[in-house]
């Protein structure tokens, strides 16, 4: 009967929202616990991550490592916080990456290098050209960039200089 439907449609709605609620509750305890934000700034963190769920097609999970891995290398807050990761989702969807995963790279690689969070859209464009235009991986240049930074800086290059040299 339709009433029956009626019920069903509900009890269905009741329980994806309960586990949406639940998947959200698990993601911020894993924020807290690898970021070690307590009060006002996990308040804040918890309604950026909402804002970046909503924003994005991402599995919870990669939007919750892509927040933990700009937090723990860049410690930024606020409207930074939600530009930068916003930023690595980006990177990760033109590249096809998970987006936590691209962003614990990339966030190695900047740090590395001495670049400023301010710079991850810039960087991460130069990443996608120089992927898209000579067939290597975002992962290769992360990883290149990761580990011979301490050469790089001796040569008094900067990493746009570096990914330009593809």
């Amino acid at each position: 009967t339709g009433a029956a439907a009626g019920a069903g449609a509900l009890i269905a709605m009741g329980t994806a929202a309960f586990a949406l609620g639940q998947e959200v509750d698990d993601a911020m305890l894993m924020i807290q616990a690898r970021t070690g934000a307590a009060g006002d700034e996990l308040v804040s963190m918890k309604e950026t991550f909402l804002d970046l769920r909503r924003a994005n097609d991402e599995a919870t999970e990669s939007i919750q490592n892509a927040l933990i891995g700009v937090v723990q290398k860049f410690h930024l807050t606020g409207d930074a916080l939600k530009e930068t990761t916003q930023a690595t989702i980006n990177y990760a969807d033109a590249l096809r990456r998970d987006a936590g995963e691209a962003t614990m790279g990339l966030t190695r690689a900047m740090k590395a290098m001495g670049t400023e969070a301010s710079r991850t859209v810039e960087v991460t464009d130069l990443i996608v050209a120089a992927s898209q235009r000579y067939g290597i991986s975002g992962a290769e240049v992360e990883s290149v960039l990761s580990h011979q930074a301490v050469t790089f800086k001796a040569l008094g290059l900067d990493i746009k200089d570096v990914i330009t040299l593809y």
